[in-house]
């Protein structure tokens, strides 16, 4: 039996507009360059960068932007990327947010 106390929205109503800067850097982690990028870096450094400077070992499973592409970045560039494990890349992507403010 259908629900009526609920008030019905239109489906387009939930959605967000993207933005899309944000579109081209996903297609971005789809492409074999990528792929090819984070596997090299992983199999160099298999343990999370910042578990291991505070003498934890954790194996990492995320490649990160030190700075983010959106607030200037390299996105293919050594110098800016990380291996993380998902804990730390939350709490980083969180701080970064706070640090650059949300875009």
């Amino acid at each position: 039996m259908p629900n009526f106390d609920r008030p019905i929205k239109p489906s387009w109503i939930d959605k967000k507009p993207h933005n899309h800067d944000t579109r081209a850097k996903d297609k971005m982690y789809h492409t074999t360059r990528w792929r090819q990028l984070r596997e090299y870096i992983l199999n160099r450094e298999p343990m999370c960068r910042l578990c291991e400077a505070e003498g934890r070992h954790t194996p990492a499973k995320v490649i990160d932007h030190k700075i983010p592409i959106q607030f200037g970045g390299d996105r293919w560039s050594l110098d800016n990327l990380q291996p993380l494990c998902t804990h730390c890349d939350n709490v980083k992507t969180g701080e970064d947010s706070h640090k650059y403010g949300n875009k």
